[in-house]
């Protein structure tokens, strides 16, 4: 049987992505070098601490539009 658009549910793709991702992170982790995360590990860390300031600052009006209705 060849899966197609029409034949699987969107809630089997889902179940399949959401089984999948942790075989794949666990996989890339195990593969990778202490030594080659060490030159980016800051660069990372700067990246998403102000990914996470910008998404709060963006989506603070909303959810503050949101708690007084």
């Amino acid at each position: 049987m060849t899966f197609t658009a029409e034949n699987i549910s969107h809630e089997d793709a889902q179940l399949v992505g959401m089984l999948s991702l942790p075989v794949i992170l666990f996989s890339g982790c195990m593969d990778t070098k202490r030594r080659d995360i060490e030159p980016m590990a800051s660069q990372g860390l700067m990246l998403s601490t102000v990914g996470v300031l910008i998404t709060t600052v963006v989506s603070r009006p909303t959810a503050l539009a949101a708690s007084v209705v």
